[in-house]
């Protein structure tokens, strides 16, 4: 495997960075947590990244169960969404297998997607046919600048060697007042915490960039958007969490546990130790 030195700081462009725990480095000027090195992103992103089958890296996310999970987080992102501006134009930039296409549409959005991988782009037009969904990056493909309403990223910029050039590139394709919305795995979790280096969201030389609410608010403003909302949520829904406790909870007793899996996901949420950081931006 190709490794690549990660030689300034993902959010903020700096090279002051120190050691940190879990064999990470922390920037001095923003305090992102960030790796030394990456792994060629030409050996990581390659056709079967979406069904587990790209070596060392990649997910399976073809189980009916993983499917079922992701209908529910991918509706309660489309409604995060509307709490902030209604339903309108939507482009999901890096839409993988199409999860969030195929729950923005079911609600009315006019929903296009731009994806890297054409298999995984296949995938999604068949769970989003209704979406206009293009093999390439977002800048490669053709969309109209400035035309979408949202335009969002969900577990990709943890990979973008610079996040912050990234946000930028997705504010080019929001309107003027429109949103970017972005989600990552959170490293002021409390799963985090707990698992150390065993934890899910580590991912050596493939997560890059590792944020908290604090430095995700300081990575929009450093690409020039103005920060709406930042949440930590766990995405506990029904059977299915990402916190170990609410899982044996709810396979117990589904509908009493159901409640007190949803009352962990607000406490975690309350104290910003969530699993992911869903955060929205305000275009300008």
């Amino acid at each position: 495997m190709t490794t690549l030195a990660l030689e300034a700081c993902p959010a903020c462009g700096a090279r002051d960075a120190e050691e940190a725990e879990l064999g990470l480095r922390r920037c001095g000027a923003c305090g992102t947590v960030h790796a030394a090195r990456y792994a060629d992103p030409g050996e990581v992103f390659v056709e079967g990244y979406f069904e587990g089958g790209a070596g060392s890296y990649g997910i399976d996310t073809a189980h009916p169960r993983f499917q079922a999970f992701m209908a529910q987080v991918c509706a309660r992102r489309c409604a995060f969404v509307e709490q902030l501006g209604g339903v309108g134009s939507l482009l999901d930039v890096g839409c993988g297998g199409g999860e969030l296409l195929r729950a923005a549409t079911a609600r009315g959005w006019r929903a296009a997607g731009a994806e890297p991988m054409a298999q995984a782009a296949e995938l999604a037009r068949s769970r989003a046919p209704a979406a206009d969904i293009r093999v390439g990056l977002s800048s490669e493909v053709g969309f109209e600048e400035r035309s979408f309403d949202v335009v969002c990223a969900f577990h990709v910029l943890e990979h973008m060697p610079d996040a912050r050039a990234f946000l930028r590139e997705l504010a080019r394709f929001a309107r003027p007042g429109g949103l970017v919305v972005v989600e990552t795995p959170n490293y002021a979790s409390l799963l985090r915490r707990r698992h150390g280096s065993n934890w899910i969201h580590l991912r050596p030389l493939e997560h890059l960039a590792h944020f908290t609410p604090e430095t995700m608010r300081g990575a929009l403003a450093a690409a020039g958007l103005d920060a709406l909302r930042i949440v930590t949520p766990t995405w506990i829904v029904g059977e299915h969490t990402a916190a170990e406790l609410a899982a044996e909870l709810a396979l117990r007793r589904p509908p009493r546990s159901r409640l007190i899996a949803r009352g962990i996901e607000a406490l975690y949420r309350r104290r910003g130790v969530g699993a992911v950081v869903l955060a929205a931006g305000r275009a300008r």
